[in-house]
């Protein structure tokens, strides 16, 4: 059997803390939600709504709207998948390596669910570590992060630069978490991402449509959901919400406030896919971005 995950930090560590109890043949990371290719009966699903609900098999996730007439098994809960899978097989799970969860459950930005007993298991998860310094007239000035709270981000720059591989290999051998934050390959797939988003916000293009921000960009890499939560965040437009829309592959995020009300918008435009978490809410764009956002503006 196989498992297929969704291809964000959530996903891949649902993915890992499956396999001690199925022991698949491959985990595969999906770039298209709730892929069901190569899927044979007895698969397992993780952090993804199956784009088929006549599959036989059984699907762990937190994403809403699964349909009442289905053939596959859901375990469904409001928490990420990787927490769901988590205290589902605990037992399975090596004591030394459930720190991994901090990976998961931070890709949600939901920290806050992280046992403490996790805390006291693994030391490193509350290091402070360096993440600028420099000298000023003499002083030097540093800051520092919590080691929890930035794993994440090394798992998911990997698979938002497509090294789906990479990032897995990270999950699975990495001992001690400050064995992710010294990976050199994260930390190249980190800066690659750094220098494509700074390649983007020059050449992408950027509306204001009454406080709804939107980028639409072009690039190789899985942005979207990035880009619409920094611009969400940016203390320029804060509390603004954002879409961020790739013209490579019609891909768009939408974070903030406004995210179900721009979906109940646009639900009945056939070139729009929106779906996903209040607040947090991925699609597909079949059409220039341009002919969605003109639509967009008529209906606000």
């Amino acid at each position: 059997m196989k498992i297929h995950c969704h291809d964000d930090a959530d996903g891949v560590t649902a993915a890992y803390f499956a396999s001690f109890t199925y022991n698949p043949e491959k985990i595969l990371v999906k770039t298209e939600f709730g892929s069901v290719d190569e899927w044979t009966d007895g698969d397992v699903m993780v952090d993804m709504r199956p784009a088929d609900p006549n599959i036989i098999g059984i699907v762990y996730d937190h994403h809403p709207n699964h349909p009442e007439q289905r053939k596959y098994k859901l375990v469904w809960d409001v928490v990420p998948a990787s927490l769901i899978v988590y205290k589902r097989f605990i037992d399975e799970i090596p004591v030394q390596v459930r720190w991994k969860l901090a990976i998961g459950l931070g890709g949600d930005n939901a920290l806050n669910l992280m046992p403490p007993e996790l805390y006291k298991q693994e030391p490193q998860l509350l290091y402070k570590i360096k993440t600028y310094s420099a000298m000023s007239y003499g002083s030097m000035h540093i800051s520092y992060y919590p080691v929890y709270k930035l794993l994440s981000s090394y798992v998911n720059s990997l698979l938002r630069i497509r090294k789906h591989k990479e990032a897995l290999e990270l999950l699975a051998f990495s001992q001690r978490p400050l064995d992710i934050i010294n990976h050199p390959e994260a930390n190249e797939a980190r800066e690659k991402v750094r220098e494509e988003v700074k390649r983007i916000m020059t050449s992408c293009e950027l509306f204001n449509l009454k406080d709804i921000h939107v980028i639409i960009f072009e690039s190789d890499y899985k942005l979207t959901g990035y880009l619409a939560t920094v611009l969400e965040a940016s203390k320029d437009i804060a509390g603004s919400t954002a879409i961020a829309i790739n013209r490579k592959d019609g891909s768009m995020s939408v974070r903030g406030d406004l995210a179900d009300y721009i979906q109940m918008l646009v639900k009945d435009l056939p070139y729009v896919q929106i779906d996903g978490h209040a607040g947090f809410k991925g699609g597909k764009l079949n059409v220039n971005p341009h002919i969605f956002i003109d639509e967009l503006s008529k209906r606000l």
